[in-house]
């Protein structure tokens, strides 16, 4: 093989490296794609579109990648020619015409035609137009073996893309229209990283939609009836929920028996999830490259993610044993929480979750009375990156448990 043969493989390798597979530029453009079709709606419902450009966009992960977004506000109409005016309804809509004579190569002259609908259009503050624009910290640098990469490296990637672009509705007016957008968008044909994004956006949304439904509950009068179509709801929503994302998703109706005091069967779910989590080829922060390359092997993307990927775990199997009076589980449970915390060395609970996990531990600690254990689990919260932000309800809690042992 020539010299020349040779430098060019390397720098192709390289470059993968460096930017990304081709596989991992198109999962990243692709997992946008779907987001922006899914928020179109929601986005025009509320009156503001937003698009975005630049090499994030276009799938490039550097840290000089430039983020370029565009806001327009739906209900202000551009127009070149004061005809164009009739189409428009003007109760509804702001008229601005765009004037191009006598103005510099590359710029146009606006004015607002009508009484503005939009506080925005008067004053154009940037702040209020624009929302923060939070930085992917993603670096993956891989070992020169190649610029092929196996099932696990891949589905590394389109994990973390995913979850990068969670969906957390606000308001249930927005879950349904995504929703009902969803239904439309079900029987179209997309490529297998927009499918799958479709599926993640579709448990994210119903999650939200059933403690939305949970909350709002609460506010209805004793009636046997309505507390129970509301139970009914949320119950279907999440195992909906469970059926179409990750594994660890089914996890959600387990915290939904626990806070309807259920705890039985939230220990069944939880039981249920724990056994899909000690499969060989979980993928989470870490996984077993070889065995899970070895596991999927045939597996549609859509089956990898539902039976392989783990997006977030919760400590449940502690309280619901602590509810039913099994003491010795619940303890148990507990040891293997603060074992894994103490000597886990970030493969499962990675660097910016440990002030949470410390903290959830301790508040377990506390639920069944071991003091002690809960002062030293918040002490250790207290001692790690602050990620969460926890750091004024961490001290209460301490100054809460000093105060019992006083």
């Amino acid at each position: 093989m020539s010299d020349n043969c040779c430098v060019s493989k390397a720098l192709y390798v390289g470059l993968c490296c460096y930017i990304g597979t081709p596989t991992d530029v198109t999962v990243r453009r692709e997992v946008m794609d779907m987001v922006e079709m899914i928020m179109k709606p929601v986005q025009i419902d509320n009156g503001m579109r937003r698009m975005e450009s630049g090499s994030y966009r276009e799938g490039f992960r550097f840290n000089s990648s430039d983020f370029d977004t565009m806001f327009w506000i739906t209900k202000h109409k551009v127009i070149t020619d004061l005809s164009q005016s009739s189409v428009y309804d003007l109760s509804k809509h702001s008229i601005i015409l765009m004037e191009d004579i006598e103005t510099p190569p590359g710029f146009v002259r606006l004015q607002l035609l009508t009484s503005p609908l939009d506080r925005t259009i008067e004053n154009p503050t940037v702040k209020t137009m624009i929302e923060p624009v939070i930085c992917n910290s993603l670096l993956r640098i891989e070992p020169l073996l190649g610029h092929i990469k196996s099932a696990a490296d891949t589905d590394f990637c389109i994990r973390w893309e995913i979850h990068e672009k969670r969906f957390c509705p606000q308001n249930i007016r927005n879950n349904y229209l995504i929703l009902r957008f969803i239904t439309v968008l079900i029987n179209q044909s997309f490529t297998e990283y927009e499918t799958l994004t479709l599926q993640q956006c579709m448990a994210d949304v119903l999650v939200a939609t059933a403690f939305i439904n949970l909350s709002t509950s609460s506010l209805l009068d004793s009636t046997n009836k309505k507390v129970y179509r509301s139970d009914r709801l949320t119950s279907n929503l999440l195992k909906l929920a469970g059926r179409v994302g990750g594994v660890s998703c089914l996890l959600y109706l387990a915290l939904y028996y626990y806070r309807t005091s259920r705890y039985r069967e939230g220990l069944y779910v939880t039981a249920v999830v724990k056994s899909r989590l000690t499969q060989p080829y979980i993928l989470y922060h870490t996984v077993d490259r070889e065995r899970y390359n070895e596991y999927v092997a045939g597996w549609s993307l859509t089956k990898r993610m539902k039976k392989a990927w783990v997006f977030e775990v919760h400590m449940l199997s502690v309280l619901c044993n602590y509810r039913l009076g099994n003491r010795s589980q619940c303890l148990q449970s507990l040891t293997d929480l603060q074992t894994l915390l103490l000597y886990d060395d970030g493969r499962y609970v990675p660097l910016d979750l440990r002030d949470i996990s410390w903290q959830i531990l301790g508040i377990c600690q506390h639920v069944v009375g071991d003091l002690h254990g809960a002062l030293q689990s918040y002490q250790q919260s207290m001692r790690q990156k602050p990620w969460n932000k926890l750091q004024n309800a961490t001290k209460y809690r301490i100054a809460l448990v000093l105060n019992q042992l006083n």
